[in-house]
């Protein structure tokens, strides 16, 4: 049985939202409130039909083959129950995306099928603390520019991919829990990256991910077979306490400072760990 918001777990900046001056009335989506400058807050709503952006918004032309709308605003739900959040799209042989200047909000919202922010842009903050992704989520090729983008607390049911997806700053994947496949192919960290006490139960993938900071997985349990070959990891390193119940493979991968795997056990053998 799922259990909606079932952890409280990191609030930071978001609580500002309340008080944010010339936020739109709290309510229904509309393409009248997405086209306007200001924050767009919404509460406990939820929404029988898809929120698609890509229907909403106003697109012009970009680069080649590509057309872009933005949004000028925060843009905040909380406690909303979504059935799919389309923010990408291929249409008439052209890609739509989307570009946010501010926030992107999703706080102990439910997404009960498909989750496609593939190409996105935030300019500001992401968070998706304490929030259920039901369905597949897709951020692939996302760039989060902001200073903090969080997953604290989240739960992806289905596959969940970042694959190609550029992380600007600071990353949050604590306590955050993948029950299928978690695919971090190529992605790019170039802050602080934090993974400690992640669950990962399918198959797990940091192929020829660059953390260009530290990376801590600390505590984190990785239940199917992984994949973090050809990793480039240019500050601290860090797998202490961890448990891999399958074969993990770090072939190949790259640590500036010697990585740290103390009291971290691996069931299923390793490849590419030093015993010393």
């Amino acid at each position: 049985m799922i259990k909606l918001f079932q952890s409280k777990g990191v609030a930071l900046l978001f609580l500002l939202f309340l008080a944010l001056p010339g936020c739109i009335a709290v309510g229904p989506l509309s393409p009248k409130k997405l086209k306007s400058e200001k924050s767009v807050v919404i509460k406990g709503e939820s929404f029988s039909e898809d929120v698609d952006l890509t229907e909403l918004l106003d697109f012009s032309p970009s680069v080649p083959g590509v057309m872009k709308a933005v949004v000028g605003g925060n843009l905040v739900f909380e406690k909303c129950n979504f059935y799919q959040f389309i923010a990408h799209a291929k249409k008439d042989g052209k890609e739509y995306v989307v570009e946010l200047k501010g926030d992107l909000v999703f706080d102990q919202c439910l997404f009960r099928d498909t989750v496609n922010l593939d190409y996105l842009t935030v300019n500001g903050d992401f968070y998706a603390g304490n929030s259920e992704f039901m369905g597949p989520a897709s951020f692939n090729y996302a760039w989060f520019k902001g200073r903090n983008n969080i997953f604290t607390n989240a739960v992806f049911y289905r596959d969940a991919w970042f694959n190609k997806a550029i992380f600007e700053n600071r990353v949050h994947f604590f306590k955050t829990h993948f029950q299928q496949a978690a695919l971090f192919q190529q992605t790019v960290f170039k802050g602080r990256s934090f993974f400690g006490a992640a669950r990962f139960d399918g198959y797990t993938e940091f192929a020829n991910s660059r953390f260009l900071q530290d990376l801590n997985m600390s505590k984190a349990e990785v239940k199917g077979r992984s994949n973090f070959g050809h990793m480039y990891v240019v500050m601290e390193a860090i797998f202490n306490n961890m448990l891999f119940t399958k074969e993990a493979d770090f072939t190949q991968s790259v640590f500036l400072q010697a990585p740290e795997f103390f009291d971290t056990e691996f069931k299923g053998g390793q490849k590419g760990v030093s015993e010393e």
